[in-house]
């Protein structure tokens, strides 16, 4: 009785790998487009509380705020964690500045009633087809596609 030879011959380990180099070929740019478009949507969100802690200081004080700053002050008791009265750090730490930066846009003028803040694609976002997100106290949602303005709505 003859022992069978037991192992992987060398072209059944050949074809293991053509098989998993197709299927990296294949997968890897889908992964890659769904990280693009979860931090899109974690842009989009953090526009949106952004926008929404800027409507809450006008409320209580009048005015809108100048800086993001102010939407995040504590020593009166305003901000604690309790009652989320204005926008926490928290609603934006999970973003990378890799992936994208704040930023409050003001006229300068004081006594003017609007904002606009933006969020700026960083190096992660680089290759996005979706950038220059901002969201206006009208609630005025703009994007650009592929280098233009985002007139059908793709990216928001």
């Amino acid at each position: 009785m003859r022992k069978s030879d037991s192992g992987v011959t060398l072209i059944e380990l050949m074809v293991t790998l053509a098989i998993l180099a197709i299927l990296v070929t294949i997968g890897y740019p889908l992964y890659t487009d769904m990280l693009e478009k979860s931090r899109r949507s974690d842009a989009r969100a953090g526009l949106s509380k952004l926008a929404m802690a800027q409507e809450k200081y006008a409320a209580l004080f009048g005015t809108y705020a100048d800086t993001i700053v102010q939407l995040n002050f504590g020593p009166d008791g305003l901000n604690d964690d309790s009652n989320d009265v204005f926008f926490h750090r928290e609603a934006v730490a999970g973003i990378s500045a890799d992936n994208y930066t704040f930023a409050l846009v003001t006229d300068g003028v004081a006594t003017t009633m609007d904002f606009t803040f933006s969020a700026t694609e960083g190096v992660a976002q680089a290759s996005d087809d979706c950038s220059g997100y901002s969201i206006d106290q009208t609630g005025l949602k703009s994007a650009n596609y592929e280098g233009a303005a985002d007139v059908d709505g793709k990216c928001w």
